[in-house]
């Protein structure tokens, strides 16, 4: 069927479902007026105040209407002769009066002239099996709206019943089936329980025996099981308990006084005998009883039974349906399982810390071996050791010299500490669940976290003791944990964390899915290509795009090279640029030029894009050429700590001949000193601010700072050492030496005469611009009436 096809079916529908009043009908209330009733196997009930009877309440029919429906009977049969002899009333108040001679009857007050104005109900036989009914509305007006419907029928067979049916009439009756006579012999029904599971030994279902009728288990009844599997055979007769319900519900009944279990024809086979109840408990009993029998335990007679049902025939004459092959158990191998709450993998971003909560436990008895030990694992992420260690550690912590608080340590110093837990007080907190059954017995010894081979915690891994007393209880065992998970954001490209637990103390490995990973944002990078030796280059580009709001947490993001100490400084202002939900973002670069650092003082409202640009850039003439990872971490992104790498961000080049000369090893252009000034012009056309000026001294050399002459032509402030009144400076091919009072320089160790001293002023080092012209092995060129010294490099 075609789209438009289908539209115009779905609106015909549509149409008409709304076109139609809806009337919504409540439910009645049913029940039987009694209890199941003992009678002969052909007799009939002939009298009101004997038979049995529908009881139905229409609570919210008011009189609106009348109830139509239908009383239908299996193993019994209507007989309108039992209706025509009915004269005895169900209270001394109503009857059945014949409509004419028809199969039908009004039911109402005796001694009345019965009609439809005044009748609680029409009886209309159908057939045999069928019988018509009519509830008159008028009597179900008011707080009047409960009818009790008298079943006259004859027993066809062992237990007779009556059905409520509708089959589609104007009523609100709720169908229903009952048992409401039996003809049959047997004392009673019975059903197994839930079936438990375990390998070589365990306690098979509870047996459920309820009346057929009230009384009929006083005189006793006897039951045999036998066990079909030769692979086991019952044991322990002596715990075996009865105990009874409803009709028996305060009566107790003990092993060897009230019911005996023994050994049958073998070993496989046990017979039950329930003992006639006591005279005053016969006298007790005002309803049909129920008996419950638990307790019966099954042992294997090999190693190595077969996995699958336990069946067991139940024979007994005293029984409905007994009958072979009926399971009481499930034989399983050895197994454990571990599985998430609710079944659900907990959703966590990555970059934040989450509880997680997760059972481990075995599906068959002693699947879980007590006194050893067994390990729960995470991959892609960690357990929060901070928090753990912090708040549930078994030792006292000592905090390291200087340290005042917990806070103050680093995540490697608390990693050095004992990774003892205190289970008792874990338990308090509900982070574990680990007692056995209702007994105040619990599972678990000790908790530790692993340790690596430095010797430090593994917050991947706790490592778990049981108690030794274990395999002495017969509980299916489990375990539940509710452990705090930090996903760390250099996982967000992962999709899901597993958690597994292996280790002696379980039968079997058993992992599952515990997290599902969320990416909190997308990283995109254009690559910043420098040169060495050169100072403030600029360019490159990261952009963090949130995949939802508030993916990127109040704190700092932190941008540096991957490597310390690798030559490559941040300088200057960078190009800060955001869209989207978030404001107030703040960015500097450190005085040491190691890293550069965004602010966010709030988190998103709407998923946002923060980008910083324009990185600028000093790399030092030692640094090798190559690609440099840029590291992304602060708290703005991950609770811990932890980074994202990109990799190769920061090439870096040799400068080319158009950079330098091949014969110095400096940056080629032209720079200009002014007298007196605190700024010079740089090659790049620029102004660059000093904290020093050019000066003249006596008798008229023209003095200008070393350094910034220097720094002028691509030599970076980490090539320039000073120390003991001499400066030394790796500017390009020459290493140059100059001393504070001498007028002798080194230069790539020779020495050369300059035609004054070398003056430290204000704590920067001057030297005469024609000599330092020489030593730097470019040209100069002074102008006196303008008072600058230009310096070029071609």
């Amino acid at each position: 069927m075609k789209l438009r096809q289908k539209l115009a079916v779905a609106l015909a529908s549509a149409m008409v479902v709304t076109a139609v009043p809806v009337v919504t009908m409540a439910a009645s209330t049913n029940a039987l007026l009694k209890e199941t009733i003992k009678i002969k196997e052909d007799g009939s009930f002939t009298q009101i105040t004997t038979a049995n009877a529908v009881k139905m309440a229409f609570k919210d029919n008011q009189g609106a209407s009348n109830e139509i429906f239908y009383l239908d009977l299996s193993d019994a049969k209507w007989e309108a002769k039992l209706f025509n002899d009915a004269d005895h009333a169900l209270n001394s108040n109503n009857e059945f009066q014949q409509i004419g001679t028809t199969d039908a009857w009004y039911y109402g007050a005796k001694g009345a002239a019965l009609d439809h104005t005044n009748a609680i109900a029409k009886y209309e036989l159908q057939d045999k099996s069928s019988m018509k009914v009519t509830v008159y509305g008028a009597q179900l007006s008011g707080t009047n709206n409960e009818v009790v419907l008298p079943v006259l029928a004859t027993m066809t067979g062992a237990d007779a019943k009556v059905a409520v049916v509708t089959r589609g009439g104007s009523t609100t009756a709720t169908a229903s089936e009952w048992v409401f006579a039996t003809a049959s012999e047997k004392k009673a029904t019975y059903k197994v329980g839930d079936l438990p599971s375990f390998y070589t030994s365990g306690e098979v279902a509870e047996l459920v025996l309820t009346e057929t009728y009230t009384g009929s288990l006083a005189d006793g009844a006897k039951i045999t099981l036998e066990i079909a599997d030769s692979d086991f055979r019952f044991e322990d007769y002596a715990n075996v308990q009865v105990k009874g319900s409803y009709g028996f519900g305060n009566m107790t009944f003990t092993n060897g006084t009230d019911f005996t279990v023994a050994k049958g024809s073998d070993e496989g086979s046990v017979v039950i005998t329930f003992n006639a109840l006591s005279a005053a408990n016969k006298a007790a009993q005002d309803s049909m009883g129920t008996l419950k029998v638990t307790g019966l335990k099954v042992k294997a007679t090999t190693k190595t039974p077969e996995a699958g049902e336990l069946l067991i025939d139940v024979k007994s004459d005293n029984l409905v349906d007994a009958k072979n092959d009926v399971a009481f158990a499930k034989i399983a191998e050895y197994a454990t399982f571990i599985e998430m709450k609710d079944e659900k993998a907990v959703e966590i971003v990555a970059g934040r810390i989450k509880d997680v909560e997760f059972t481990i436990g075995e599906t068959v008895e002693d699947s879980i071996v007590g006194g050893r030990e067994f390990e729960i694992k995470l991959d892609n992420a960690n357990i929060d050791y901070r928090t753990i260690i912090e708040k549930y550690s078994k030792n006292t912590i000592t905090l390291p010299s200087g340290v005042t608080s917990f806070d103050e340590l680093t995540n490697k110093q608390v990693k050095a500490l004992n990774g003892q837990l205190d289970v008792a007080a874990l338990r308090t907190a509900d982070l574990l669940k680990d007692k056995v059954g209702s007994t105040s017995n619990v599972i678990i010894d000790e908790i530790e976290f692993a340790r690596d081979k430095d010797d430090l915690i593994d917050p991947t891994t706790l490592i778990v003791t049981l108690n030794t007393g274990l395999q002495t209880n017969k509980n299916i065992d489990k375990m539940t944990f509710k452990l705090p998970v930090a996903v760390s954001v250099a996982n967000k490209e992962k999709e899901t964390v597993k958690i597994t637990a292996e280790g002696r103390a379980l039968e079997t490995e058993v992992s599952t899915t515990a997290v599902t990973i969320v990416n909190p944002f997308n990283v995109e990078t254009e690559a910043l290509t420098v040169k060495v030796g050169l100072q403030k280059q600029k360019g490159g580009k990261i952009t963090l795009t949130e995949t939802d709001k508030d993916m990127i947490k109040k704190g700092d993001i932190t941008f540096a090279v991957e490597k310390a100490d690798s030559g490559i400084s941040f300088s200057g202002d960078v190009t800060l640029a955001t869209e989207g939900g978030i404001k107030n973002v703040e960015i500097k670069t450190d005085k040491a030029g190691e890293s550069t650092t965004v602010t966010l003082n709030r988190t998103s409202k709407e998923a946002a894009t923060i980008s910083v640009e324009d990185f600028i850039v000093t790399v030092d003439r030692t640094v090798p050429e190559g690609s440099y990872d840029l590291k992304i971490s602060g708290d703005a992104i991950d609770a811990y700590g932890e980074s994202i790498t990109i990799e190769d961000f920061i090439v870096v080049g040799t400068p080319n001949t158009q950079d330098i000369t091949a014969s110095n090893g400096l940056v080629k252009g032209t720079a200009v000193f002014e007298i007196g000034k605190t700024t010079y012009t740089a090659i790049d056309g620029t102004e660059k601010t000093m904290d020093a000026a050019s000066y003249i001294q006596d008798p008229g050399y023209t003095m200008v700072p070393v350094r910034y002459v220097a720094e002028a032509f691509g030599v970076s402030e980490q090539d320039i050492l000073f120390g003991n009144g001499v400066v030394t400076i790796f500017a390009g091919t020459r290493t140059i030496q100059l001393t504070n009072g001498s007028n002798i320089a080194v230069v790539n160790g020779a020495q050369v005469a300059m035609g004054t001293k070398v003056a430290i002023k204000e704590g920067r080092t001057y030297a005469p611009v024609g000599e330092i012209a020489r030593i730097l092995g470019i040209s100069t060129a002074w102008d006196a009436t303008a008072k600058t010294a230009t310096f070029t490099n071609k």
